[in-house]
């Protein structure tokens, strides 16, 4: 086995399975950091192993500010459903920005929760914390493939 590791060229063979592994990983990895899924079937939800219920007047604009409190990105998109929607649902671009002022973000209040007619406006939450630990994945691979060339 040591011979193996000493002999010359011997080494760079993991590094060049490192690299191509990394490289087949890039497209996906950035997707879900650049762009990540707002909206989720409502399998997804029913079942999710942590999940709340709760009542509040203004549950939306009440949830996006405990999580900003808590330093989380907080994006969300809402859309209309004439009644109860049945399997994954269409991608959507709509996605509302919260509106700067000086250097806080306040949540739009345009986000409403249901109404009693038939549509229903179901709003959804996507938050997220250190969303920069996912590219992390590629600082190690570099580091890896250092030590193994050195």
């Amino acid at each position: 086995m040591i011979r193996w590791v000493t002999r010359p060229g011997c080494r760079k063979m993991p590094c060049r399975a490192i690299i191509v592994c990394t490289l087949n990983r890039v497209p996906a990895i950035w997707q879900n950091f650049a762009h990540p899924i707002l909206r989720r079937s409502e399998k997804f939800y029913q079942n999710a192993l942590e999940r709340a219920s709760f009542s509040h007047d203004d549950a939306v604009a009440w949830t996006w500010a405990a999580l900003r409190k808590r330093h989380y990105r907080v994006r969300a998109v809402t859309h209309e459903y004439s009644g109860r929607p049945q399997g994954p649902l269409p991608h959507s671009t709509a996605t509302l920005a919260p509106t700067r002022v000086g250097a806080q973000e306040i949540a739009p209040s345009s986000i409403a929760s249901s109404t009693p007619n038939a549509t229903q406006e179901i709003t959804y939450l996507y938050a997220n914390k250190n969303s920069w630990a996912t590219l992390s994945t590629f600082v190690f691979h570099a580091a890896l493939v250092t030590l193994l060339l050195s």
